[in-house]
């Protein structure tokens, strides 16, 4: 696959016109993952739900860092992940998500240029987004993080890379502080444009904090809602019931763990493909 030899970085290098188009422009965090082994009652003392996703204020992440031991670091996020699988199927990937210019975002970067995806040069004044993985000795994984740490605006969105792009795909996680930025993709991918927005929906317990963006989103109109049962129940349980009704009449692909995936259309019909 032939991929443009500068990458962009707020703004649209030399040699990127935005001539080429793209499968897919996938717009989320940009993340750096942090494995650690870790014994339960270092969940109990920092409050962490077994299983979950906490974000904890900067001296508790802190404070967290300095009691485990970081085994590996991996570039992460399911956004990150989603591109990574769509190049690797032969698609023509951009991401839209930033980085700073530390060992974690040299990291990011480097790795997703391993997968030929069009992907931000990493920026001296942010900070890459980083979350721990603390595993348990029963194989349970746990998330921590401070929150996203370089943030996407309206403003330093690159309008360039969603013009060159056939379909967006937002994740849900963007609805939490960067709803600008999901608002002027959404304003750029009008039904006459041709372009459309899948929209994957975050945990359970994060929607119930978006729950207006997540009115929003699918209020405008989104081809396809990717995510699994509990979080597509949760969305359902907390939307209007206006909302509701639409998005039971939106195509999408809900996942069943290591028993496979459900593609639901519009009429509600449904085909179900189990793992192998």
């Amino acid at each position: 696959m032939a991929r443009p030899k500068e990458y962009y970085d707020m703004e649209i290098k030399e040699g990127f016109k935005g001539t080429e188009m793209y499968n897919i422009c996938i717009l989320g965090n940009a993340i750096v993952d942090g494995f650690a082994k870790v014994e339960e009652p270092l969940l109990d003392k920092y409050s962490l739900p077994k299983g979950g996703h906490t974000i904890l204020d900067h001296p508790s992440m802190m404070s967290l860092n300095e009691e485990i031991k970081i085994d590996h670091f991996s570039s992460g996020g399911s956004a990150a992940n989603v591109a990574w699988a769509l190049s690797m199927l032969g698609n023509k990937i951009s991401f839209i998500g930033h980085v700073g210019n530390d060992a974690a975002g040299r990291l990011f970067h480097d790795e997703m240029e391993r997968a030929e995806i069009l992907r931000p040069l990493p920026k001296d004044d942010l900070r890459t987004f980083q979350i721990f993985v603390l595993l348990t000795p029963d194989g349970e994984r746990t998330f921590v993080s401070a929150g996203a740490t370089a943030l996407l605006t309206a403003d330093n969105l690159p309008e360039e890379i969603v013009n060159s792009s056939k379909n967006i795909l937002v994740e849900g996680y963007m609805l939490l502080d960067q709803i600008e930025a999901v608002r002027k993709v959404l304003s750029m991918s009008l039904p006459k444009e041709g372009r459309k927005i899948i929209f994957t929906l975050p945990p359970p317990n994060f929607q119930k904090n978006m729950v207006a963006n997540m009115e929003e989103v699918i209020s405008h109109g989104v081809d396809l809602i990717c995510s699994d049962r509990a979080e597509y129940q949760a969305c359902l349980d907390f939307v209007a019931p206006h909302i509701k009704e639409k998005l039971e009449k939106t195509n999408r692909v809900i996942t069943h763990g290591n028993k496979g995936a459900a593609f639901i259309n519009s009429n509600g019909e449904e085909t179900f493909i189990p793992c192998r």
